[in-house]
């Protein structure tokens, strides 16, 4: 550790020795390593983490009725949906939700709000406790025409209603509808639209006479897969009761009734079914400017050992082993590759929060910018290091073939 210690000492001292070229070489990686950290930052938040303020989203899948496309429409009716949720074994939760505008009045100034209606199971599927009162209960979906409880997420009930601690029972107006507040999400929860923001959820009793239409297709549906059981099983398991709601309403069914099962991160419904394709391509493209970086920093590197040969040669004379010369310059490339981590994440931290612009203007309430959290910083620090063994390796390896005599009377 001591001389490991004092390589880190002694690199330090000749890249400071050096600061132009240091500042040219660090410039050039972290250009390299926060395009890749960036694009990484997206597919964090949008593939890997679909879902904001839920920790695990792997036993979750999409229900999809009907032919695949990336423009589909919400494949279930209630009735159908109540028949599949009370039939099926291979999952332990289904719930079901429809998304659109609203219009938000009672209490301050009247705001436009995204909003869901969904099924009451819907926070205890996800496993999303409340930050204040509670959540949706059985009752409140199967009685429409009583008044509509309501949960709030988080950073509406800090925007709009200033965070008040006893807005717990507090009525408002949801499309002129009468509604009272029963709870406040926790922060980071945005609902399980991928890629869309929803300020509100109400329970399905909200529609009225759309939960008694069996042929009336509104409501998106999505599962959790039962401790044990793959997809394919849950998707097997579904389509034998799809078929029996089919055989028993022939009327109601007259197109595909064929169910397919998706995970999160290539969802139907919502950004992914776009992004999953369009993300890796992405990040591909970010290699290759960051090996290109590489590449480049190592020419450099080659060049400058050129100018260090003398110092080398008497390293070498004086009995310093191969191996320890290795050691030192693969010392001052991950210091050179450290620094341009560090620039790298600085630049992240701005350029994680834009991938929100690349899409056109829209109305849509759309959440798709990642962030530079501890994921994206283990990331960038991998590949950093993995940055340092490729652009340092090289000359590193050239000095060790180096004959040290030849070297002195060259000099």
């Amino acid at each position: 550790m001591g001389t490991l210690m004092q390589d880190a000492k002694y690199a330090f001292r000749m890249l400071c020795k050096n600061p132009g070229f240091t500042a040219i070489a660090v410039l050039t990686l972290a250009l390299g390593i926060g395009a890749t950290s960036t694009i990484f930052s997206w597919i964090d938040s949008t593939l890997l983490n679909p879902i904001p303020g839920i920790p695990y989203t792997g036993d979750l899948v999409t229900v999809m009725r009907g032919e695949v496309s990336e423009h589909p429409v919400p494949p279930f009716s209630y009735p159908d949906y109540v028949d599949l949720r009370e039939r099926t074994r291979s999952l332990s939760g289904l719930l079901a939700f429809q998304h659109d505008f609203a219009s938000l009045t009672g209490n301050g100034k009247p705001e436009r709000v995204y909003a869901e209606v969904v099924s009451a199971n819907y926070f205890e599927v996800l496993g999303v406790k409340p930050w204040l009162g509670r959540v949706l209960r059985p009752v409140e979906e199967e009685q429409p025409g009583r008044t509509p409880s309501i949960v709030i997420s988080y950073d509406l009930w800090q925007n709009h209603f200033g965070g008040d601690p006893s807005i717990i029972g507090k009525s408002i107006q949801i499309n002129r509808m009468l509604c009272t507040i029963v709870g406040v999400t926790p922060p980071g929860f945005v609902g399980c639209n991928i890629g869309l923001r929803t300020d509100l959820w109400a329970p399905l009793a909200y529609s009225g006479d759309q939960l008694r239409q069996r042929g009336n297709y509104w409501l998106s549906v999505l599962g959790k897969l039962r401790p044990g059981v793959t997809r394919r099983q849950a998707q097997g398991e579904l389509n034998l009761l799809m078929q029996q709601i089919v055989q028993q309403y022939p009327d109601s069914h007259r197109g595909p009734n064929q169910i397919t099962l998706d995970p999160l991160w290539r969802s139907p419904f919502g950004a992914n079914v776009y992004l999953y394709k369009t993300l890796p391509l992405l990040l591909g493209l970010a290699a290759v400017l960051l090996l290109l970086a590489c590449a480049n920093v190592a020419n450099l590197l080659l060049v400058r050992s050129v100018a260090r040969r003398r110092e080398v040669a008497l390293r070498l004379s004086m009995g310093a082993s191969r191996w320890r010369l290795v050691r030192q310059l693969l010392v001052e490339s991950l210091l050179l590759a450290l620094a341009s981590g560090a620039v790298a994440m600085l630049l992240t931290t701005w350029t994680a929060g834009t991938f929100a612009s690349f899409f056109p203007p829209t109305s849509l309430p759309l959440r798709l910018n990642g962030q530079a959290d501890s994921g994206v910083l283990l990331a960038t620090l991998t590949i950093s290091v993995l940055t340092a063994v490729v652009f340092g390796l090289l000359p590193a390896l050239r000095a060790m073939e180096m004959d040290p005599m030849a070297a002195m009377r060259e000099q």
